[in-house]
């Protein structure tokens, strides 16, 4: 009985996070993906592009190590088929390249290499990929 009067004391605080969690939608519908992308504006001009920012930061900074011309030691522990030589080899891996690059503490290059600058450049080409401007 003791266990039941322990946490009768405490539904008054559920029912508080449970209120203070509502919000504009409706419990169980889901929130649109463009929600979760930062505010980017994609207008930019000129309008960054594979070859003007994606193609340029990826042979830089990562096909060194992730490119399908390389394999055993001489990609320096990437995976196989990990590689971002063209769009269409980076797409896959969108999503896993922007959280290890961006950040507060960026996990690629393992040796760091690119400026915040062209890291941040970079990272409003990705977030741009597929989205109307």
């Amino acid at each position: 009985m003791r266990f039941l009067a322990k946490y009768t004391l405490l539904k008054p605080l559920f029912l508080i996070v449970l209120v203070g969690c509502g919000g504009e939608g409706e419990v169980g519908q889901p929130i649109p993906p463009e929600t979760f992308q930062p505010m980017v504006s994609c207008s930019e001009q000129p309008a960054l592009s594979w070859e003007n920012t994606g193609r340029l930061f990826l042979t830089n900074w990562c096909t060194g190590c992730h490119s399908s011309q390389l394999s055993g030691k001489a990609r320096f522990g990437a995976p196989g088929g990990v590689d971002f030589e063209t769009e269409a080899l980076f797409l896959p891996f969108k999503e896993r390249i922007e959280a290890r690059t961006g950040g507060e503490r960026p996990s690629m290059p393992p040796a760091g290499g690119p400026s915040q600058e062209e890291r941040e450049l970079f990272l409003r080409w990705t977030a741009c990929l597929g989205r109307a401007n």
